[in-house]
Formats: C-alpha cells, structure tokens, sequence
C-alpha cells in the first residue's frame, strides 16, 4: 500500500514538474539562438569569412521571427527523452534547423520574403517530426536470435572488415590532426572511386558493426568490447580522416552517461550546456591563433553548427535558379528520374561556392533538409522531407522499443551524425539506420549478459551477472 502511495505521489510531482520544465525548455532555447548569434557575429564570420561565413547585418523583423519560430517550434518538441528518435530530433534541432533559421540570414544570399519562407518551411518540417515522435509505437514483432550465434556473427564481421579495409588501404594510413584531414580525404576519396565495396564496408563497419562494440560494452561492462569499437573507429580514421569516426568514442561516452542519469531534464540540461559553450567559447577564440583551443572552436562551432546553416542557405541560393533533382540524386531513384547534374550535389554547391583547397574541389554535403528538400523539391521539399524523417524515425522507435534507451541511443551515434550531415537516404541505406533496424529486431533481449563466448568474457563474469557462460 505504502510503495502504491509512493509511486502516485513521485506521479504527481512528475506532472507539476511539467510545465516549469517547459519553460525552461523554451529558455534555454532561446538561450541557444542568442549564443549562436553571438558566436557568428564574434568570431566565426570574422576569422572565417573568406569560406563563405560572410557578415551582413540582418534583418531585425527576420532576426525576431526566428527566435519566434524557436519557440513555438520548442513547445510542441518532446519534453522527456522516451524514444532513441527524440535524441535524433534535438541533435537535428539543434544542428540543422536553429542555423538554418538565422545563419542564411548573415549571408543575404536569397531575398527577405524568401528568407522568411526558408524559416516558416524548416519550422512545418520540424513539428511535423514532433508530432511523429508522439504517435503510438507500431508492435513490430521481434526475433531475438540466440547470444551465442547473434555476437559470433558480430565479431567475424568485425574481424574480417577490418582486415579486408586495412589491407586495402595499405600503405595509404595516417593519423593526422583535424587541420590535416583532407590531406588523407582526398587521396582517400581518389582510391573509392576505382575500390567502391571498401567504402561500403567501412560505412558499415563505422557506422553500425563498432558503435555497436561500444554501446554493448558500456552497458554489459565488457571494456574489450568498447576497447575493440574505439580501435575500429581509429582504425578507419586512418584510412580516410573521417572526423565523426575519431569523436564518436567520445560522443558515444557522453550519451552513455547522460542516458543512464537521465531524470527527465536531459533537454534543458543539453540546451543550457551547449549554450554555455558557445558563450565562455567563443570569447577566448577571438583572442586565439591557430592551435589546439583553435581546432576545437572550429570543430564545435563552425563544423558542427555554422556550416550546416550555410550550406541550407546555399543550397536554396544554388537550387532557386537550378534544376531540382526530384529526388534523382538517390541511387536507385535515378533509374526512373533523370538526375540533371552530372556531379553528385555536394560538388556541384562546392564548385559553385568555389570551395576549394589544395587538394580540389571540397564536398558540400548538406543535412536532410538543404540536400534532399530544397534540391529536390524546393522549399516545399523541407516539410515534405520532415513527414519522411518523422516516418523513418517512427520505424526506427518501433523496432528499438524492447531495448533500453541506454544502451540503443549511444549505439546510434554515428547515426546521429550522419542524419545531421546528409542525405536522409544516405543515411538510412549507406550509412547503416536501415541495418540498426533490422538489428534491434534481432538482437538478444537481455543486454547485462555476456554473449556467451567464454575465451572472451570468461565465466566467472557471467555468473556474478547471473548468465550462463
């Protein structure tokens, strides 16, 4: 009777917490939009003009619709983490969508009204993935398949991946410092060309085989397992300077931690922190030369935030007198629709732009929204993209909802990466979500035992776990 009371009472302070959370919430939110402004006008447009980050005093009337916008769009987002896709809608929110309310408006490259129509068209995207992250999971039925087999299968396809790529690269592997990275990538991007399956392999390997090494060793407590996840990742940071696969240990870590801890103010705990990023970071850079405080501020600020909003605001500058795509960019699309360009998009907006570096033309890749949105469809395309993401990320909640949020979501690291810095179908197919769908219905429930290999986690583990070695 006394633990019925005590859950209704702990029911109740959960519910009058609500809409203090909220407001803090829309705080925070808020907060974010500001340092980000703050951050671009101090010094990633100063310092990094001459890349596109070009500074021309915004409207005010566009500047307040933004943060307008932000709002509104913040109230109808998930207020508690319940579903792995609702860390993928902040990150999305967070990298795609806020910069790409305000940093095309510092470029000016489109009018004011279509500036404005770039803002209202990214905000229907985004609350149509909200209201996708609310809808009652689909009971999709799961086939657990035996520990045993299911981690064997796992570790021979890490064993032989990894042999396969670095044999292929041999005597092409470096491990170079972030300033140093197309040093490797383009050379790297030279040999893809003529060797397709190794980039196949070490997308799948990247993306889905060693994220989920380390998710699985956080969570079992199995360090050879997140040991053998993290020296892949180097492993094929060597090959091609690939920066997500270096940070995604990290990351990975960092999700872990905060999932596990998580008591319901995971959201206004993340906003806040990266708020104050920006707003201690950004004035010690301005002061900065190149180094290592130098690095992390381009990392940071103009990687992760700034170029995602360029790029939207380029892209509907490229595409609003270019072709659209209809789509034609995706392989296997292209077979029905004729896709007009003959480079892929990326390059195509990076030659436009003139983004080029000793090494050739850079690759602008772009989130869902610039890449398959406005260059399919145009600024109509945005929402239209946000109702297929919302659908894929319902799918993806329906086969994941047997597994724990700490554990799924650091597994999804590298995805939620990806979803942030390309095609959505990039995404799903070559970048391994397709695949992490598939695993989640496959995969063994109970995720605190070993897999059952005893020459690799022994059985006097598995039985202080209560698991059959």
């Amino acid at each position: 009777m006394e633990a019925i009371e005590r859950s209704s009472a702990a029911k109740l302070r959960s519910r009058s917490f609500r809409p203090f959370l909220r407001v803090i919430m829309i705080g925070g939110t808020l907060l974010f939009c500001a340092a980000l402004n703050f951050s671009y006008e101090e010094w990633i447009s100063p310092v990094w003009s001459y890349e596109g980050f070009t500074f021309n005093q915004p409207r005010f009337s566009l500047l307040v619709i933004g943060y307008i916008l932000s709002g509104i769009v913040c109230v109808c987002s998930p207020l508690r983490i319940r579903r792995p896709s609702q860390v993928l809608y902040w990150f999305l929110f967070l990298t795609a969508y806020i910069p790409g309310l305000f940093i095309p408006l510092y470029l000016q490259l489109n009018e004011a009204s279509e500036l404005l129509a770039l803002q209202v068209s990214l905000s229907l995207a985004m609350l149509i993935i909200a209201i996708f992250c609310r809808i009652e999971l689909f009971q999709i039925r799961v086939y657990p398949v035996n520990p045993r087999l299911f981690w064997g299968v796992i570790l021979a396809l890490y064993l032989v991946g990894h042999a396969s790529v670095l044999y292929g690269f041999r005597g092409n592997l470096h491990l170079v410092g972030i300033q140093d990275v197309y040093s490797v990538r383009f050379p790297a991007k030279e040999f893809l060309r003529g060797h397709a399956a190794f980039g196949y392999i070490s997308q799948f390997l990247g993306f889905v085989i060693n994220p989920l090494l380390m998710a699985y060793g956080l969570r079992a407590r199995l360090k050879l397992f997140f040991a053998l996840g993290m020296f892949g990742e180097i492993a094929l940071y060597s090959t091609a300077a690939g920066k997500a696969l270096i940070l995604a240990p990290v990351l990975l870590v960092a999700l872990y931690i905060t999932m596990k801890l998580d008591r319901g103010g995971w959201v206004p705990k993340t906003l806040f922190s990266l708020s104050a990023v920006f707003l201690i970071l950004t004035p010690f850079l301005v002061k900065s030369r190149p180094g290592p405080l130098f690095n992390l501020g381009s990392v940071i600020l103009v990687r992760t935030f700034a170029v995602p909003g360029a790029e939207t605001g380029e892209y509907q500058y490229f595409f609003g007198t270019g072709p659209h795509t209809y789509l034609s960019h995706v392989s296997g699309i292209n077979l029905f629709v004729a896709d007009p360009y003959l480079r892929p998009l990326g390059e195509e907006v990076g030659i436009f732009f003139g983004r080029k570096s000793k090494f050739g033309y850079a690759n602008a890749n772009a989130n869902l929204f610039a890449m398959d949105g406005i260059a399919g469809f145009g600024l109509v395309g945005i929402p239209f993209m946000g109702g297929l993401c919302g659908l894929v990320f319902w799918g993806l909640d329906s086969s994941a909802r047997m597994c724990p949020l700490a554990f799924s979501i650091p597994a999804l690291t590298m995805i939620i990466l990806s979803i942030t810095n390309v095609s959505l179908f990039t995404t799903l197919l070559g970048n391994g979500l397709f695949a992490w769908i598939v695993l989640f219905i496959l995969m063994p429930r109970n995720l605190s035992c070993p897999p059952g290999l005893g020459t690799l986690t022994g059985t006097r583990w598995a039985k202080r776990q209560g698991c059959r070695s």
